[in-house]
């Protein structure tokens, strides 16, 4: 017997049981303890509602053992300051959840003495989700936040080309219309963005 084909857009019953946590929505495991946590962002459009979008590939991160946060955001081309709200909403959403993704060994003494749980923190990206997570690894303003601790990220279809040339088929003429200003950031770009010197396990 086949599986039956993955439908993005379907969403499972276990979504339901999600919690909003501030910014963040929020998916436990339900039959084991967390193995650590997946911070999950969708692509451009889907952004917005990732809990939709991406429902198979969030219950499957769960039934994995994984808690799963994602964090809606809305479309824009200024992705340094949309990745400075997305890391600032995991940073503290995680703090509700008292989980520390530091994973060295004197926070997770204090931890334990103070009732969080330190887990491991994995990013997983699509699309421009995939952009923004690698400009929260990167960028010096996320030095303090959650997403400097980020162990192992998978990022798929990430791209930097214009609009015009990132959707297939092109971008309809009342859309390119209204984009006529907004444009991606070029590499000739005056703002720097400096690697973050990464802590090791």
């Amino acid at each position: 017997m086949l599986p039956e084909p993955f439908n993005p857009l379907k969403a499972p019953p276990a979504l339901l049981d999600g919690t909003q946590i501030g910014d963040c929505w929020v998916l436990k495991p339900k039959t084991q303890s967390p193995r650590g946590v997946v911070h999950f962002l969708g692509g451009a459009f889907i952004g917005a509602s990732p809990v939709v979008g991406y429902a198979s590939i969030i219950e499957a991160l769960a039934d994995a053992g994984f808690i799963v946060v994602t964090t809606p955001f809305n479309l824009t081309f200024d992705h340094r300051a949309c990745a400075l709200r997305v890391a600032d909403s995991l940073t503290r959403g995680l703090k509700t959840l008292e989980i520390n993704p530091d994973g060295s060994q004197e926070s997770a003494k204090d931890d334990a003495d103070e009732g969080f749980q330190t887990l491991p923190l994995y990013a997983m990206g699509h699309s421009n989700g995939a952009l923004l997570q690698l400009l929260m690894s990167s960028l010096e303003e996320c030095q303090d936040l959650a997403t400097v601790h980020v162990q192992r990220a998978v990022l798929l279809s990430y791209n930097n080309k214009p609009v015009s040339e990132a959707v297939p088929g092109g971008v309809p003429p009342q859309v390119s219309s209204s984009m006529s200003e907004a444009r991606p950031a070029r590499h000739d770009d005056k703002r720097t963005y400096k690697p973050v010197a990464r802590p090791h396990a």
